[in-house]
């Protein structure tokens, strides 16, 4: 085999990212992405971040010690957050000092790779300027999601906008990879300009959720929706269902939205203060870092994702692969993702959900059913994920 071409790994999401208490989706996969090549490409290894005074790469060892800092920051492996935002600091100091340690794109190696799973830079063209001035460079995107063009009510003019300028990208790339097959077949269909090479690969489970023993409800009992808490997501469905839960005899059922807060917050949450003025019913949670998520879905019932439209859904197969019993939405990223091992339901029929949520929580035996049904799940692990994206890579510069 030929040896690895040098590889810029596009970390402008994660820096951005750290601006934030705590990483979304979209940033646990490029973290993952980053920890993975950072070390392990057999090559030479570079970052390239899109920064104010302009696009900048880094070495290997720097992008590491950026990423670190902004991993600690994240309390993703249990730092005390007091200590760590001080080694955020020193590394953004780094980025912004008068003699910048990063170098210009356009002196990376003959012939290398660039890769972008993060989307942020793709939709500043000052950013990619530069690979209009490197045809050698052989250009790798994913596509996490193509929902503005299947569902543009869902979106302002300017993220529709943004939207634009990425698939604007998209015929620069030699390959795109996709996260589900309903994604690609989505971007097909939409009649936007195809790659020569693309990837459909659905994304691993972290590691924090494939060592963690099965799950094991608390008491009192509480369900669990994860995600932006936007339009799309459809958590209004389910606070109709949880008023319907609140007139039950017994203790309340919980249901625990975890999220940041998206275009349909202030509504949702309107909505609720007026029959659960003390929270007694729906709790909201912010910020929460992965391995707190873990251990809050790893009590719960069951995950429920109701979303209209998803790219991929992580929390999905994060469920499912500790054990908890997922309700999603009967759309079609989500029978690829949950397959048979989750219950779908139409996003639509509020009816269906508080039916089976109320079997869940009142039949013993239902979720014992559930449970086992969700332990059979096989979860991808990133070094199965990672052997077919590498190989994935490797073909963009050695075929024509």
């Amino acid at each position: 085999m030929t040896s690895a071409p040098a590889l810029a790994i596009d970390l402008s999401r994660l820096v951005a990212g750290a601006l934030r208490d705590t990483p979304r989706g979209i940033d646990r996969v490029e973290l993952l992405y980053a920890r993975h090549y950072l070390q392990s490409w057999a090559g030479d290894c570079f970052s390239v971040l899109a920064l104010p005074w302009g696009t900048r790469t880094y070495t290997r060892e720097e992008a590491m010690r950026g990423v670190d800092a902004i991993c600690a920051h994240w309390g993703e492996d249990g730092a005390e957050r007091g200590v760590i935002s001080r080694r955020l600091a020193g590394f953004t100091a780094t980025l912004a000092a008068p003699r910048s340690l990063g170098g210009r794109p356009e002196k990376l190696p003959t012939g290398a790779l660039y890769l972008n799973v993060g989307h942020t830079s793709l939709s500043q063209p000052r950013a990619t300027a530069w690979l209009r001035r490197r045809p050698d460079v052989r250009a790798a995107f994913m596509l996490h999601d193509v929902i503005p063009l299947q569902h543009p009510a869902y979106f302002t003019p300017s993220e529709l906008r943004y939207f634009r300028r990425i698939l604007d990208m998209v015929p620069r790339a030699r390959g795109v990879i996709f996260n589900s097959q309903a994604v690609a077949e989505a971007y097909a269909a939409g009649g936007e300009p195809q790659p020569p090479f693309t990837l459909v690969q659905p994304l691993p489970v972290e590691p924090a959720f494939l060592q963690s023993p099965p799950s094991v409800p608390r008491q009192p009992a509480y369900f669990v929706a994860c995600g932006e808490m936007e339009a799309r997501k459809n958590f209004g469905l389910l606070i109709d269902v949880w008023r319907a839960l609140a007139g039950d005899d017994g203790p309340p059922i919980k249901l625990v939205i975890v999220g940041g807060r998206g275009n349909a917050a202030s509504d949702l949450f309107a909505k609720v203060r007026q029959w659960d003025p003390d929270a007694r019913h729906v709790e909201a949670r912010h910020g929460l870092t992965t391995p707190q998520l873990r251990d809050l879905l790893q009590g719960a019932v069951a995950l429920l994702a109701p979303s209209r439209a998803e790219g991929f859904d992580l929390p999905v197969t994060e469920a499912l692969a500790l054990g908890v019993p997922v309700l999603a939405s009967d759309i079609p990223v989500h029978r690829e993702t949950g397959r048979s091992h989750a219950l779908h339901l139409s996003p639509f029929d509020a009816g269906a959900w508080l039916a089976a949520i109320r079997r869940l929580h009142d039949e013993p035996a239902e979720l014992a059913r559930r449970q086992a049904l969700a332990r059979t799940f096989r979860p991808l692990s990133p070094a199965t994920y990672f052997r077919a994206v590498t190989a994935f890579l490797h073909r963009l510069t050695q075929e024509a």
